[in-house]
């Protein structure tokens, strides 16, 4: 069973280089089209989510295993984490409350192969308290791309 996630935890040591501030990384060559202008669906709990690649494998439905690479980064485009720099991508099972619930709600519907962009507002992400580097009242944004699906 894959750990419970928490984003953006890493305490900040003396000396320690401040967050990333650059924008996501484009396409590697040969990869399918993102789509920035694709539709934005908002849900009824107020998550923002947006296909940028459609995919073309199996669909991430409640109670799926999935491996997910992802960028999590705050409206001022400040990253606070993401699994490409670790190489890996980050598993869990979905709709168990491993995550925040902008995930187990955003990620249900991606196909393998499948690219989205997730804005989540702070009552689906870390609330008023926030989490680390993440500061209360955050709405984050998630790129993520749907690796696996079991």
């Amino acid at each position: 069973m894959a750990k419970p996630v928490t984003f953006g935890l890493k305490a900040k040591n003396p000396g320690e280089k401040p967050a990333e501030t650059t924008p996501p990384a484009g396409n590697k060559p040969g990869s399918p089209t993102e789509s920035s202008n694709a539709p934005i669906k908002k849900t009824a709990s107020g998550l923002q989510i947006q296909d940028l690649v459609e995919g073309t494998g199996k669909i991430a439905v409640t109670g799926s295993a999935v491996a997910v690479h992802y960028r999590g980064s705050l409206d001022d485009g400040t990253i606070f984490d993401e699994s490409y720099k670790r190489g890996e991508p980050f598993t869990l099972m979905l709709g168990q409350g491993m995550v925040i619930k902008g995930w187990d709600e955003g990620l249900v519907g991606m196909k393998e192969g499948g690219k989205r962009r997730l804005t989540i507002p702070a009552s689906l992400g870390y609330g008023d308290k926030g989490q680390g580097s993440i500061p209360g009242g955050a709405t984050l944004h998630f790129d993520c791309e749907m690796m696996r699906v079991k």
